[in-house]
């Protein structure tokens, strides 16, 4: 049961990387002033995961392995919030259904740690791109030893233009 509650509190993490994203990262093309964050934070303490992603989506082109993991993520979290019970191997009766249980949790647990890389490497990005001190950003921390999570993070970010890119429409407006 540990790793539900794990889960869910790191699936909600997501949640607020994904509605950060979509504040800082892949605006909307409306400047952002401190009266439009206000208005970005009313907004968005209503919305659901689904919106975040679709949102995303509307907003960029992502490689078909981010898109697939954000479609699996959304489906699973929803699953384990708000349809428990539908999970294979939720009623915990036998030895079968409760390898069958941890065989989606491990990989909700995967697709998490793969979003949550890549929404840090995207921030990162974002970070180089607008100035942000270098003591500020993810590559200092890694200075004092070994993390394969933030060596994930680094890796993602060296190959961002593979992972995400402009929608079409954007390409056909540029010059």
């Amino acid at each position: 049961f540990a790793t539900i509650g794990v889960l869910v509190v790191t699936t909600q993490t997501i949640e607020r990387m994904l509605n950060m994203l979509l504040t800082y990262v892949l605006q909307d093309g409306v400047p952002l002033s401190y009266s439009r964050l206000m208005e970005l934070d009313a907004k968005h303490r209503k919305k659901t995961l689904g919106y975040f992603i679709r949102e995303m989506q509307k907003r960029a082109t992502f490689h078909d392995n981010i898109d697939s993991v954000l479609e699996r993520f959304l489906e699973s979290r929803n699953s384990l919030i708000h349809r428990f019970d539908e999970i294979p191997g939720s009623d915990l009766e036998s030895d079968d259904d409760r390898k069958e249980l941890r065989s989606f949790l491990a990989q909700l647990a995967a697709d998490t740690e793969t979003l949550m890389a890549f929404c840090a490497a995207l921030i990162q990005v974002w970070s180089k791109e607008i100035g942000m001190p270098a003591n500020l950003t993810i590559e200092h921390r890694l200075t004092g030893g070994e993390d394969s999570f933030l060596e994930k993070i680094l890796a993602m970010a060296d190959c961002m233009e593979l992972l995400v890119g402009p929608k079409e429409q954007d390409k056909a407006n540029k010059p």
